[in-house]
């Protein structure tokens, strides 16, 4: 793949919501709102998930999040 076709691509994923982002930045604010949220309404058990697609199609894990009650 030509590095010049290439942009970047972030999810934020917990159960129920994913969520596609074109830009780090707003893909960050969008996974501690999410935290934020969830350990707000006290929900028990969650998981959130920040992940970037690699230039190889892959998607790598840059950061998460696990609680468990």
């Amino acid at each position: 793949m030509d590095s010049q076709n290439f942009s970047e691509s972030f999810l934020v994923k917990t159960t129920g919501y994913t969520e596609q982002f074109s830009n780090y930045n707003a893909a960050r604010q969008c996974f501690t709102q999410l935290k934020r949220k969830k350990e707000k309404a006290d929900e028990g058990s969650f998981k959130i998930v920040l992940q970037r697609k690699g230039k190889d199609g892959r998607w790598v894990t840059v950061d998460s999040i696990s609680v468990k009650d």
